[in-house]
């Protein structure tokens, strides 16, 4: 039994949510879908978040400054749950401190009652979270990559958004930021700017995403499953995954500006692909640097 009511600690789970915990955002949005009427087990997985937060009342939002700021007092390094090896740090393009970028992912038909989907999406700077969502999608989508385009959607108009405060700001985004979508048909459509004859249907401000790419505002990237942020945001996860993305998501991890990710990560995989030299350290990371230089040289040979 909870001391209070199943609104009432729901409130406060969606407090903690829309403040600087983006990792219970999925988890929120579902119990929120049983608020009318709530059953034991709603009651049961409520209290299990209840506890995931009192375990974790440390966590929040970490950005990173390129130079340590002697002015602040000096805090201790969040803790990164999971393993070097489970971050597949080597997979991620890193950004710099002042450049936006996202990540946009949805499910299909997950919603047993009305088949809609949930939309997620994740904006980052300075090596954290700055804007984050999770949604049902307001129209049953009749495909994945229709449920995809409307992830997309969602997350480029919050994007253009930020870039105007940005430039408002000071800090104006040159170039196009980037999106990072684990479908291959919805970067394609979105890049190739035109329809096809099974996409007719989808409605048209889903296609508005296709004419900021062409304004280049936007950019449309294919990234693996494994590595889009935006996952956690639309389903349940494995205590790997949910950590590994948990671990970016919420800035525990240092970017690839910061002296602390060269002290976390080390030299143990270092090719540098203006001269193709390697330092591994482990038979997993010689393995895969022997396939980047291999592609190196392919480059060279016939680029």
């Amino acid at each position: 039994q909870l001391p209070s009511s199943y609104r009432s600690a729901l409130g406060e789970c969606t407090y903690a949510m829309a403040t600087c915990r983006p990792d219970i955002a999925h988890a929120v949005v579902k119990l929120s879908q049983f608020s009318v009427c709530p059953h034991k087990l709603h009651y049961s997985g409520l209290k299990h978040l209840l506890k995931y937060l009192y375990h974790t009342k440390s966590d929040g939002l970490y950005f990173w400054r390129e130079t340590a700021n002697p002015i602040l007092t000096k805090k201790d390094r969040p803790r990164i749950n999971s393993n070097r090896n489970d971050l597949l740090w080597e997979q991620r393009r890193e950004f710099g401190p002042t450049e936006l970028n996202g990540s946009a992912d949805s499910d299909w038909g997950t919603c047993p009652k009305t088949r809609r989907s949930f939309s997620g999406m994740i904006i980052r700077m300075a090596g954290g979270t700055i804007a984050y969502k999770t949604r049902l999608q307001s129209v049953i989508a009749q495909s994945s990559t229709e449920a995809e385009l409307m992830a997309a959607n969602d997350a480029g108009k919050m994007i253009l958004y930020i870039r105007s405060i940005l430039w408002d700001l000071g800090i104006p985004q040159l170039a196009a930021t980037v999106i990072g979508e684990d479908n291959d048909a919805c970067t394609a459509i979105g890049n190739a700017q035109k329809p096809t004859p099974r996409t007719k249907h989808v409605d048209i401000k889903q296609r508005a995403i296709a004419d900021w790419i062409e304004r280049d505002l936007l950019k449309l990237e294919r990234v693996d499953t494994s590595v889009n942020l935006s996952d956690q945001m639309t389903k349940l996860l494995s205590r790997i995954l949910f950590h590994r993305h948990n671990d970016y998501i919420l800035g525990h991890v240092p970017p690839g500006y910061t002296r602390a990710y060269k002290e976390y990560f080390g030299t143990g995989l270092k090719v540098d692909l203006n001269t193709g030299d390697k330092n591994p350290t482990t038979s997993a990371d010689k393995r895969l640097a022997n396939s980047l230089a291999a592609r190196w040289d392919h480059i060279c040979l016939y680029s």
